[in-house]
């Protein structure tokens, strides 16, 4: 939340172009030595899912969040938010989600009524 560390951040991370004003960001990354290396991909199956809830569990409590890209960054913008973290050359970025209070909170629409959906099905 530090407007400093958000600031040099978001200039690094290639998938954050007109974001302004951004009060929280959360830098997801994984560690990659604790997995077999038949589930070498396996890390990043484990951080989505565990994005999926942050995001979920953000807009349960009103608040909006954006996954924005990390991993298309370039090796020197990854080194320099690494840096700026102090986050260890053995874990590597997957995306950083930028989080606060929408100006709005969106009507939340309603569900369709389930033999509606069979019906429409057909």
């Amino acid at each position: 939340q530090n407007k400093q560390d958000i600031d040099f951040i978001s200039k690094h991370v290639s998938g954050m172009t007109c974001f302004s004003n951004i009060p929280c960001l959360v830098v997801v990354y994984v560690h990659s030595a604790s997995y077999v290396m038949e589930d070498r991909r396996m890390q990043y199956v484990d951080a989505s899912l565990a994005i999926e809830n942050f995001v979920l569990a953000s807009t349960a409590n009103n608040l909006a969040s954006t996954i924005c890209n990390f991993t298309s960054s370039s090796t020197k913008d990854k080194k320099a938010v690494a840096e700026k973290l102090g986050v260890s050359h053995e874990l590597s970025p997957v995306v950083v989600i930028s989080v606060g209070y929408p100006a709005r909170i969106p009507r939340k629409t309603l569900r369709m009524d389930l033999s509606e959906f069979y019906n429409y099905r057909e």
